[in-house]
């Protein structure tokens, strides 16, 4: 099945009838002289190299001898999942055409993102979309390959996806999702956690493929400070009345979005940040002001069982000791949330934002639910439903 138009062993004399050739140097770049007088291809040739040699052999010294597409239905029936990855392994990464139609994750996790040809059934018909002029630099496309493994080969398949976070959206958001009377799976709706805030190259790869997203994103509220002549952001506060010279990380990092991405220039994006996340909102990005923990306890400020979930839940899982939990209940009712959350992620409790996140997914309520995230689930269910 290999594609042969490029030989690992040229005959010398053929060699030297090549040289003449226009576009010949490349052969000296990826040939090396044998102990036989033959010419060896190089074990280690860049991807720039083996297109060059590829088109000049192709050119010059095709075999006519037939070329071959191997064309495969559906790999994964009756196929155990490991195998399935071995049809990569062994059938697609050797040099040969292949054409491969699949719904199978345990595929799609390993094949290269610029190969995709993604088609989607829509009210107008089949959408077709392809990958292979995915336009981001090299850091990004790794990070995109390494973070579509086996759990998020499924982002193909989605009919909506909710770009989040981290862990702990990752177990929040379908939760809370159901608590709106919305569940994700009914409406094949994706949540991918990016692991980070770098959103940019899955923004543009979910662009590509024309699928449905919304991007959910902290806030990250800070206060520009003065420090002698420098004017410096201050993180872990909470946003106050009196504040005048603030900022909110998470909008910084959408703006820069919908520059990059959008085709937004500096002056079309409003300086005022109810403006902003208006205009984010539009476009399927919606921003918190602090953290979700924090954003999580000031919704529920005037709420006494929501918080009261939220105290016990704390005193189930702490490993500390009575002062500490009664430390948490009383500061969380003064509204003292960043040192509550300080005590969620504190090597005291033992707890963690991810562990908390997983079991209060099970017992939050609707009241818990922040605006911003309110509004993406509606927004990615409003455009599935579109579709």
């Amino acid at each position: 099945l290999e594609d042969n138009t490029v030989p690992s062993i040229i005959k010398e004399d053929k060699f030297q009838e090549l040289l003449i050739e226009e576009g010949s140097e490349i052969l000296k770049s990826c040939y090396e002289k044998g102990s036989k007088n033959n010419y060896n291809i190089k074990t280690e040739l860049t991807g720039e190299d083996s297109n060059q040699l590829y088109s000049f052999m192709d050119t010059y010294f095709s075999l006519n001898n037939g070329f071959t597409i191997l064309a495969i239905e559906e790999p994964e029936s009756h196929l155990h999942p490991a195998l399935q990855r071995v049809i990569y392994k062994d059938v697609m990464e050797k040099n040969t055409s292949l054409l491969m139609t699949t719904h199978s994750p345990y595929i799609t996790s390993v094949a290269p993102i610029d190969s995709i040809v993604h088609l989607r059934h829509t009210s107008n018909g089949t959408s077709i979309k392809t990958t292979a002029a995915l336009n981001i630099g090299k850091r990004d496309r790794v990070d995109l390959e390494r973070y579509i493994d086996i759990k998020r080969g499924e982002i193909y398949f989605g009919r909506g996806v909710i770009l989040i976070e981290g862990v702990a959206e990752e177990y929040l958001i379908p939760s809370f999702a159901e608590k709106l009377g919305m569940p994700l799976d009914s409406k094949g709706i994706i949540c991918c956690n990016v692991n980070s805030t770098n959103f940019e190259p899955y923004v543009k790869f979910l662009d590509a493929l024309g699928i449905p997203y919304v991007v959910i994103t902290d806030g990250d509220y800070y206060l520009n400070v003065k420090e002698g002549e420098k004017t410096v952001p201050k993180f872990g506060l909470l946003k106050e009345e009196d504040h005048e010279d603030f900022g909110f990380d998470g909008n910084d990092r959408i703006k820069q979005i919908l520059i990059n991405c959008k085709g937004f220039t500096e002056e079309q994006i409003p300086v005022e940040y109810d403006k902003q996340d208006k205009l984010f909102s539009e476009h399927g990005f919606f921003v918190g002001v602090h953290t979700m923990e924090i954003d999580i306890m000031s919704e529920i400020k005037e709420l006494s069982h929501e918080k009261k979930i939220l105290n016990n839940l704390f005193s189930e899982l702490t490993l500390g000791g009575l002062k500490q939990k009664k430390n948490f209940s009383v500061e969380l009712e003064q509204g003292k949330y960043i040192s509550c959350l300080n005590k969620l992620e504190s090597s005291h409790s033992g707890i963690g934002k991810g562990r908390f996140a997983q079991h209060f997914s099970v017992v939050c309520t609707e009241n818990h639910i922040p605006e911003y995230i309110k509004g993406a689930i509606e927004s990615i269910y409003k455009r599935v439903d579109e579709l």
